[in-house]
């Protein structure tokens, strides 16, 4: 089972509450061992898209943003968007909790 990241602060965040390794902990948050993932990439996107608007940023294109006229934020590709997680190398699947996946994703990358 593999779910995805998005990037948004938790409480922004319209993901399901899962158990997350202990050394991945999202928004610094130490003592809490729990984060928020979706079900595919394009559910991160929107995610993300939601929360940029709702920080002020003007949607310029399908992936283009930008904040006050500023610096324009490209977000990357739907189907590739956030970072991947997977479940534990535990015996008991159902339970295990979630791992990042090594090399899997990305989310923003700024132009001038």
């Amino acid at each position: 089972m593999r779910k995805v990241y998005c990037g948004t602060p938790i409480d922004s965040c319209n993901g399901s509450l899962v158990t997350l390794n202990a050394a991945w902990r999202p928004d610094g948050m130490k003592n809490n061992k729990s984060g928020k993932l979706h079900s595919s990439h394009e559910e991160a996107f929107k995610c993300y898209c939601k929360h940029l608007q709702a920080q002020g940023y003007v949607r310029l294109g399908s992936r283009e943003f930008s904040l006050n006229g500023g610096a324009v934020l490209l977000l990357d590709k739907k189907s590739r968007f956030g970072a991947e997680f997977r479940k534990g190398k535990t015996g008991d699947k159902s339970n295990s909790r979630f791992t990042p996946m090594s090399g899997r994703g990305t989310i923003t990358e700024k132009i001038a």
